[in-house]
């Protein structure tokens, strides 16, 4: 009977003893995750959204949103591998996210990746966000391709009409005419949707220049393709 006493007391204080090691267990696991989840909400600032960006001629400007995080102080814009940056100062006068743009200049054509980070200033920084984008420039403007003229032909009351060929690229805005007459220089701008130009006082043999305006997607100005002379023949 002391033995079966002794043997259940056993059993009890070890059971006791394995539920208070899993209790400890518990309560180290959930401190050790109470502890991420608080420094968790100080490690990162808020990260940038809706991203968009328009390029130019060696130039690229974005539009981006701030959150509502009143930690952010600085947006850092980061390209060429971290090579390059910019810092920008959020003025924040709300609390609700608000937008922010930046044009940078002077933006060698070429590939590039972009990062942007928020800061607050005193170590803390968001995730990053990236595009990928090409800035313009002239390699570009070298390899567009204006409207061309099909033909020239003389009307019965001596004038002569440019007829076009149509245009290859939607990115094309309009196409320019230039020439020379009686020493002074004109210039006429052919829409799209034309199909011929009619030159009164220029003769066969005489010289036009043509050039196209483009504008490539995503851009926000345009790009003059290289000027072609004609001998209207």
């Amino acid at each position: 009977m002391n033995r079966n006493r002794m043997r259940n007391r056993g059993v009890s204080l070890l059971l006791v003893c394995v539920i208070g090691m899993l209790f400890f267990a518990c309560d180290d696991v959930n401190t050790i995750h109470q502890e991420y989840y608080d420094r968790g909400e100080g490690i990162y600032t808020g990260a940038v959204d809706s991203l968009h960006y328009q390029v130019g001629y060696e130039k690229v400007r974005f539009t981006w949103e701030v959150n509502a995080d009143p930690r952010i102080r600085e947006v850092l814009i980061y390209w060429n591998e971290r090579a390059d940056s910019v810092v920008l100062e959020v003025n924040r006068e709300q609390d609700e996210r608000f937008a922010m743009s930046h044009l940078l200049e002077e933006i060698p054509e070429d590939s590039y990746i972009f990062e942007f980070v928020t800061t607050d200033g005193i170590g803390h920084y968001s995730l990053s966000k990236e595009v990928s984008l090409e800035v313009l420039g002239d390699s570009y403007a070298s390899s567009l391709r204006n409207r061309s003229i099909a033909s020239v032909e003389q009307r019965e009351d001596g004038s002569l009409a440019l007829i076009w060929e149509p245009i290859a690229s939607n990115n094309i805005q309009h196409t320019t005419l230039e020439y020379e007459l009686n020493g002074e220089s004109h210039s006429v701008k052919v829409e799209n949707g034309e199909t011929e130009t009619l030159l009164t006082g220029l003769n066969i043999g005489d010289e036009v220049v043509v050039f196209s305006t483009f504008l490539p997607p995503n851009a926000f100005e345009t790009f003059d393709s290289p000027r072609r002379s004609y001998v209207l023949e």
